[in-house]
């Protein structure tokens, strides 16, 4: 207890802080979920929706976030006066569907502004209509009751709606999943800039907005064929680029997904979704016969590897096989990236550091498999050899999409 209070207090020198500097209102976003430690996919993901959800709102960009105890949280300065930043934000927290499980925050140099000041009424407990503020001194619901409702709500919402809106959602989530991990051997979290000096949380963020969205377009794009898909991913990587200053965040992982989802919408049952990825992705072995200079081609053409594209080919037996199976084993993203790294061939290390990097990387991540306290100084090499483990870490986040595409299939096609 004495170190959530800690990070309380220290959270909130900085917005007193941040508003006596700027002259300007704070809005801060934070994750409303029980127990000691916040910090979960299902409460990241609430944080990263609502955000966005207020930076459209008030036309301005978060500036700060902070990943503890406290869970994934989002400061926001905008020139609008506090009492009608407060308007927008409770309407926020009241009208969309994961506005209960966060608490949207608002003050200036005066102090904050409460609900009850705005004339509203306070909010109540998620599970009975008491005031919150009551249950939760009380302690009326255990922590497994709570958060178990969190959970729940969060996955409502991600197969609510249309289909296009289900796997635009379903795959922010997966993509952010991937970034919010503990440790990045190497990659951009949000928590480290890893091995990357041109990009950060923030770049990913941006990306990651901007690529779901693309993703939910898929299902009315009708493509029939892989060129359409290719073409229609050239286009998606232009968005990015636009999203992102014209740097690579997710370029792999577009390839991945694509492909993914358009098994998804070809298949009969979830078994299927191999078999029709391998099906669709015939075409990619032409490229092994092409003059193309990306990183893939010239790992295929200097040592062997096929790649990502020899996955597809095959239709990612090992994503939806071992990888699928070591996620579901517990949901240990730490032990999924080291598992992805033991055997992937990430030609993003290849192009970094050398194919004998790549191999002494897979060495070491097999080793911190059997050894779990190794997995910090894992990081670290990665980041003094300049090693960004991008590819692993895409196969990474299209795990724990193809955990939810499992989980959903039948709401996700319509069948319930």
């Amino acid at each position: 207890m004495a170190g959530i209070l800690d990070l309380r207090e220290k959270r909130d020198e900085y917005e007193s802080e941040s508003v006596l500097t700027s002259g300007k209102t704070l809005i801060t976003v934070r994750p409303n979920f029980p127990g000691p430690d916040k910090r979960n996919l299902h409460s990241n993901f609430v944080s990263f929706t609502l955000c966005h959800e207020i930076e459209s709102a008030l036309g301005i960009e978060a500036i700060h976030r902070t990943h503890d105890e406290e869970g994934l949280i989002f400061f926001l300065l905008s020139d609008m006066d506090k009492v009608e930043a407060k308007r927008i934000c409770t309407g926020v927290e009241d009208n969309h569907p994961l506005g209960r499980l966060a608490d949207i925050d608002v003050r200036d140099a005066e102090g904050t502004i409460s609900r009850n000041e705005m004339g509203l009424q306070s909010r109540k407990c998620y599970i009975c209509d008491d005031l919150a503020a009551h249950c939760t001194r009380s302690g009326r619901h255990g922590f497994d009751e709570v958060s178990g409702f969190f959970k729940e709500s969060v996955t409502d919402y991600l197969v609510s709606g249309t289909m296009e809106t289900m796997i635009q959602r379903l795959s922010s989530f997966s993509l952010l999943a991937e970034l919010c991990r503990e440790l990045g051997f190497g990659c951009v979290t949000v928590e480290s800039n890893g091995s990357h000096k041109d990009m950060d949380f923030w770049t990913f963020s941006r990306s990651i907005r901007t690529v779901a969205k693309g993703f939910g377009e898929i299902p009315a794009l009708g493509a029939n064929d892989f060129e359409s898909l290719r073409k229609f991913g050239l286009e998606l990587e232009d968005r990015m680029f636009g999203a992102t200053g014209g740097i690579n965040t997710h370029k792999g992982a577009i390839f991945i997904y694509l492909i993914m989802i358009q098994g998804l919408l070809e298949s009969g049952r979830y078994e299927d979704i191999p078999e029709e990825i391998r099906r669709i992705s015939r075409p990619v072995l032409e490229d092994f016969g092409k003059g193309s200079e990306s990183n893939g081609l010239k790992a295929y053409r200097q040592h062997g590897i096929l790649g990502i594209r020899g996955e597809a080919a095959g239709g990612f037996p090992k994503l939806f096989g071992d990888y699928l199976g070591v996620l579901e084993d517990g949901f240990d993203l730490k032990r999924l990236t080291l598992s992805v790294m033991s055997d992937a061939d990430d030609t993003n290390v290849i192009h970094r550091a050398g194919i004998d990097s790549l191999r002494e990387l897979q060495s070491k991540a097999r080793q911190s498999l059997r050894d779990a306290s190794g997995t910090g100084s894992l990081d670290c090499w990665c980041n003094e050899k300049n090693i960004s483990t991008g590819g692993s870490a895409d196969l990474v986040g299209a795990t724990v999409f193809a955990h939810l595409i499992k989980n959903n299939y039948k709401t996700l096609k319509g069948e319930i």
